[in-house]
C-alpha cells in the first residue's frame, strides 16, 4: 500500500508540474494554452510513445487505441495525472483499517 501512496504523490507533483507549465504558457502567449498527454510524453521520448502504441495495437488490441487511449492522449496532462492518482489511491482508501471509536 506504501507502493500506491508513493505512485500517487508522484503522479500529484507531475499534475502540479504540468498544470504549472500550462498556467506559464497561458501568461506567455496572453490566452488559454493546455498541453495534451500526447504532446507532453512526445516531447520528453517519442521513441516510448510509438512503442506503447506497437505494443497495444499487436499484443492487447487494436480497436481500443483510437477511441480510448488516443482520447485520454489527447486530454490535457495534468488532468490524466489526477485521474490516475485517484485510481492508485482508491484501493489505499477502500481497504484501510478502520478504528473503532
Amino acid at each position: 500500500m506504501n507502493l500506491l501512496r508513493i505512485l500517487s504523490f508522484i503522479s500529484v507533483t507531475a499534475a502540479a508540474a504540468a498544470l504549472g507549465r500550462d498556467i506559464f504558457l497561458s501568461f506567455s502567449a496572453g490566452r488559454l494554452a493546455s498541453t495534451s498527454l500526447g504532446a507532453l510524453w512526445f516531447s520528453l521520448h517519442p521513441p516510448s510513445l510509438n512503442l506503447f502504441q506497437a505494443v497495444v495495437e499487436r499484443y492487447i488490441a487494436p480497436v481500443i487505441w483510437d477511441p480510448y487511449i488516443v482520447a485520454v492522449l489527447k486530454s490535457p496532462a495534468w488532468l490524466d495525472m489526477i485521474v490516475l492518482a485517484v485510481i492508485l489511491l482508491a484501493p489505499v482508501w477502500l481497504f484501510r483499517r478502520r478504528t473503532r471509536s
